[in-house]
């Protein structure tokens, strides 16, 4: 992930995701959504590891992703590869403290943060953390 503010940029991480569970006789394997919230969890006990809940930002935004994926589904979209496109970039705009950014990441997806330091939730000093 890069992050940009104005004209500052710095890297961050990667790694990978799965569908869902159709009937008991077969594998178990998780929508985008389920693993939005899996993500959301870890990312939560890194953050508390390091400062207190107060310092980030209280909303579950990848509670969306959920949300995001059924909307889609209704028109026959599907989330991941709407994301993906032809050159798999992504830019999150207005990330708070990254958690879309990091998740969709770990989907095999390339992100650019924009953030405006004055305005974010904690003056981005989490990227200190």
């Amino acid at each position: 992930m890069r992050q940009v503010e104005g004209r500052a940029s710095e890297g961050r991480a990667k790694s990978n995701g799965a569908s869902r569970q159709q009937n008991s006789s077969q594998p178990r394997t998780s929508s985008l959504g389920e693993l939005a919230i899996t993500t959301e969890r870890s990312l939560w006990k890194i953050k508390l590891a390091h400062r207190a809940k107060s310092f980030w930002y209280p909303y579950l935004t990848l509670r969306n992703v959920a949300i995001l994926e059924r909307l889609l589904a209704t028109v026959g979209l599907n989330l991941l590869e709407l994301c993906r496109g032809e050159h798999g970039k992504v830019a999150d705009i207005g990330a708070a403290d990254g958690d879309l950014a990091f998740f969709l990441e770990k989907q095999g997806l390339s992100v650019d943060v924009i953030e405006n330091e004055s305005t974010n939730f904690n003056r981005l000093k989490g990227h200190e953390s």
